[in-house]
């Protein structure tokens, strides 16, 4: 006799929830086949189930500021946010690291990006502090803004009679 296989009800995403150490990626192959499997999966239920799933970062403050109108424009949302982590650590490494040399610290949001394994792994291996800045700590965002706005000045000092050597002079004003 052939086995029957039973559908799930509609209930049973809500019980999904990403794990601890489980990235983006991983979570959404676990999840569109637990979808699969659902007779009809309304996609309002279905975005929020997900949504509701993920660990709090970056992916799940913007599915809930801007939901996603069906599942498949979710799952393609999402796996975007899973390709960006992914090359996060080669983004870093060839943009700040072999460009700039290693700095002390790295600041970042605390989007799932920069909260992994591999990236703490990067930042241990250069011996680099990681920290993060609360999205909703307005201090921070304050120092960047002036950060950045010394960082725009100087640039515009110095560099302004550079014209075309600009990139040249840019570690130094930097």
């Amino acid at each position: 006799m052939g086995s029957v296989q039973r559908r799930k009800s509609l209930a049973y995403l809500s019980n999904l929830k990403q794990e601890r150490n489980e990235s983006i990626k991983k979570y959404l192959a676990r999840f569109g086949k637990e979808v699969a499997q659902i007779e009809t999966a309304s996609d309002v239920v279905v975005i929020v189930a997900f949504t509701n799933g993920l660990q709090s970062g970056q992916l799940f403050f913007d599915l809930r500021r801007d939901r996603p109108k069906t599942y498949e424009e979710m799952m393609e949302i999402a796996g975007d946010y899973a390709l960006a982590k992914a090359n996060t650590i080669s983004f870093v490494k060839k943009n700040i690291l072999y460009r700039f040399g290693i700095p002390n610290t790295i600041i970042t949001d605390n989007g799932t990006q920069f909260d992994g394994k591999k990236f703490r792994e990067l930042c241990d291996k250069y011996g680099i502090n990681n920290y993060y800045a609360s999205p909703a700590h307005p201090q921070t965002n304050g120092q960047t803004e002036a950060v950045n706005k010394i960082i725009k000045h100087n640039l515009k000092v110095k560099l302004a009679a550079k014209k075309g050597s600009w990139v040249d002079k840019l570690p130094q004003v930097l």
